[in-house]
Parts: C-alpha cells; structure tokens; sequence
C-alpha cells in the first residue's frame, strides 16, 4: 500500500541541492539581461516576490507530503485508485504534454516570422496548444483534490499522504496555477523580455516538465515493479514514458539553447548576453543527464537513455520539417545530447549487466560529463563560433550539471520505479494498443491544426 513518499533522506544533500537551486536561480537572473533602464526596479521586484513564492511553494510542498507527522496522528489509509483511472490521467497528461512540445516550438517560429507583440498573441493557434497543454495539468489537478476531500479523512496533510501519487498531482497543479499566469503578468508590468531566459520562462519550463513527468509517473504506477535488463526486453508499456522523457527535453534545449542557435542566422544574438562560452555544453548535459537518467531508472531498461534522446532528436527534426524553418531552426544540440546519454548507458550496462553491482547517482552524473568531453570536438564543429577557451573550466562546467541533473534524475526515476505501485492491482488488465492509438490520433490532429492555420498577419 502506498503510504510513505520515499525520496532521498541524505540532509546534506538536500542542503547542497537547496544551495545549488539558489545559485542558479541568481544566475540565470543575471544571464537573462538585466535592464538599465527605468524598468529595473520593476525587474528586481518582480524577481525576488517569484524567489519568495517559490520558496513559498517549496515550503509548502515539504511541510504537506515530507515533514513528519506529529506523534497523534497516524498516517491514513491509501486511497484506492484504479488501474483504469490511472491510465486515462496518465493519458490525459500525455496529451498535454505533447500541446507543450509543439506549442511552445510553433509560437517560437510565428514570433520570428511575424513580429506580433505580447498581447496580440493572446488567441493565436500556438497559444491554444499552449493553455490546453496546461489545462491539462490543472484539470487533473482539481480531479485529484477533489478525490481526496470526499474519499479520505483526516488533516489535509494525512489526506495529501493518503496516497502520495495523488498528493503529487495535486502539488503539480498548484503549481502551474501559480506559474503560468506569473508569464503574462511579467510582460504586462515589465514588457517585452531581453531574452527568452527570463525567470518566468525558467519557472515555464519547470512546470512544463513537471506535466510530463506526472504523466510518465501515473503511467508507470500501473506497471509492475521491474528487475533491470536491456533495452530489448522494452515493450509497448514502455511507449508513453519515452514519448514523455523525449518531450521533455523539446522546450528545455529549445529555451536554453535558443540564443546559440539563433546566431547562425543573427550572429548579434550572443552580444552582450554576459554568458560563458561553456554554458550551452552545461544546458545540454544536465538537460541530457537529466532525462537519460529518469528514463533508465523508471523503466529499469539500460539503453533507454539513449533511446529518448533518439526520440527527441526525429521529434526535432520533423518539426522543423513540418513548418518549413530548416534555414533558420537547427536540431545540432539535440546531436550533441546524444554524447552524455549514451554515455549514461554504456556506463550503467557495464555496471548493471556485466558487473551485477548497483550504479551511484553521482557515476551517471560523471559518465554523461565524459560523454560530453569525448564530442567536445564535435560541439565546436557544429558551433565554429563558440570555442573551449578554458578545457579545465568546460570539464568543471558539465560535470556539475552532470551531477546536479543526475541526482534529481536518481531520485524521481527510483520513485517512478519502486515506491508509487499500487501493489493489488498489478495484475490489471491493460491495453496500451488504445492510448498509443489515442495519441497518433491526436497527433494526426495537431499536423492538422498546424497545417490549417492562417497566418496572424
């Protein structure tokens, strides 16, 4: 029965991630721009209130579902949640997350295209991708909070620990309901961003992976706890949280890499953006890390790292084949995101299924650095116009966010794995020819909907 979410208990190395969470929270403030105009005020206001509700939020999450209760009070029962259920959330969750892969690379591509300003988007066709996406994820949301006020008993607290699977989707929902409408409300007082880095967009991506991955973890709950094997043992089970590992690197990398592959076309876009030269290999390695990871851990298949990022890489590559851009919108990073996951699996398939000895978070972290060293070479291939100016820097750089990625990685794939089953309905029925029917048909719809839009102008 479920009744206790199991994460890491290491202290120190929830002080470290808090730490590092801060760090790059400061960084990434500085790298988005920021204004030396009367806008400034306004900036820095509008950042520490995200900091502070963040930390809010943050707060919040540990004292409902991880703080321990006092000595009274008993955990309550699980909550019973059908197999059948949880396939449609997962579903409905799935589907979302697709709407958050092609709206956010299609309202990217008519705002070069046709230079309409905030405000005027408000409607257009990427944008309702974009909300249903989210909505999604709110509407599930609202299900799970009202599943848990009219099924369970006790505190609210008791009740969000019930079943923490449910707890989870509810913490999700909160939190897109907070960070999607910080977006237009930032443009409305501030205006048009200096980069695609503001701190709202970071918080965005966030929640949209967070989308995907709720999608990822409902499904798997309904899959009985594996042993590891190889990735030819993967089956149709399988399907939905590949599709949303890929997904979820498709906005990361299209955010983080942004400028860098602007510059092909716009060599201005690297000017005065006050970045290291080894910031995009660090982007691309926790983003790949990150993803490889929780795909292996999940799954408990070695080499589903690497499937995900060739699952990502064709994703790339037929958007840009399906809207027209292959000489303004390249697919490089993705190319390059493959060095650190097959790293990943060549590292654990040695440890797993030669040596039969468990794989630390940190060696994952360390393997997909190396993978990123060893295509150094073709990083500067591909980007004659970034080159390693310090390798020892460059080696530092990735390796950081090779263990930063790997241990969040470790800890939400071994959840997924292990700790979410609902351990009496393993045995379930399950159809996955319909939800991998259901999703060709609305991405059958989606190429329809791109292909019919008129254009805003």
């Amino acid at each position: 029965m479920e009744n206790k979410l199991k994460l890491s208990t290491n202290r120190f190395e929830w002080l470290i991630a808090a730490l590092f969470a801060l760090g790059i929270f400061v960084a990434f403030t500085f790298w988005s721009g920021v204004p030396t105009d009367e806008r400034a005020n306004i900036f820095w206001l509008f950042v520490v209130l995200l900091l502070i509700f963040s930390t809010g939020f943050v707060a919040m999450s540990w004292h409902l579902m991880f703080r321990p209760l006092p000595e009274r009070q008993r955990a309550a029962p699980a909550l019973e949640l059908s197999v059948g259920t949880r396939q449609f959330l997962s579903l409905l969750l799935a589907i979302g997350g697709l709407c958050l892969v092609v709206g956010p690379f299609w309202d990217e591509i008519w705002h070069r295209q046709y230079g309409i300003p905030f405000g005027e988007d408000f409607f257009w066709r990427p944008h309702l991708l974009l909300y249903f996406g989210f909505g999604a994820g709110v509407m599930v949301g609202f299900w799970a909070l009202s599943y848990v006020a009219f099924r369970s008993k006790g505190s609210f607290q008791q009740r969000m620990r019930a079943t923490p699977l449910i707890g989870l989707v509810i913490l999700s929902s909160l939190f897109l309901m907070y960070v999607v409408p910080a977006d237009p409300v930032w443009h409305m007082v501030y205006g048009r961003d200096l980069s695609a880095w503001s701190i709202p967009h970071i918080l965005l991506l966030i929640s949209i992976a967070i989308v995907m991955l709720m999608a990822a973890i409902v499904h798997l709950s309904t899959v009985p706890v594996r042993q590891w094997q190889g990735i030819h043992k993967i089956s149709a089970q399988d399907i939905l949280p590949l599709l949303m590992f890929a997904a979820m690197m498709m906005p990361w990398l299209q955010i983080l890499i942004l400028d860098w592959d602007q510059a092909f076309v716009d060599p201005a876009r690297l000017e005065n953006r006050f970045r290291p030269e080894w910031l995009m290999a660090a982007n691309i390695v926790f983003t790949a890390t990150f993803a490889g990871v929780i795909a292996n851990r999940s799954l408990r298949r070695v080499g589903a790292a690497t499937v995900t990022g060739i699952l990502a890489l064709i994703m790339r590559y037929l958007m840009i084949q399906i809207f027209g851009v292959q000489e303004t919108t390249h697919y490089d990073a993705w190319i390059l995101a493959l060095a650190p996951m097959i790293a990943i699996d060549v590292w654990m398939a040695y440890k797993i299924l030669i040596s039969k000895s468990e794989v630390p978070w940190y060696t994952t972290g360390i393997a997909a650095a190396v993978g990123m060293l060893i295509a150094a070479p073709l990083l500067t291939a591909l980007y004659p116009f970034l080159p390693i100016v310090n390798i020892v820097v460059f080696a530092a750089a990735v390796l950081v966010a090779g263990l930063s990625a790997s241990w969040i990685g470790t800890n939400v794939g071994e959840y997924a794995a292990v700790e979410n089953k609902q351990l009496a309905e393993q045995t379930a029925f399950y159809m996955p020819g319909i939800a991998i029917g259901t999703l060709v048909t609305f991405l059958i719809f989606v190429v329809i909907f791109i292909n019919t839009a008129p254009p805003p102008v």
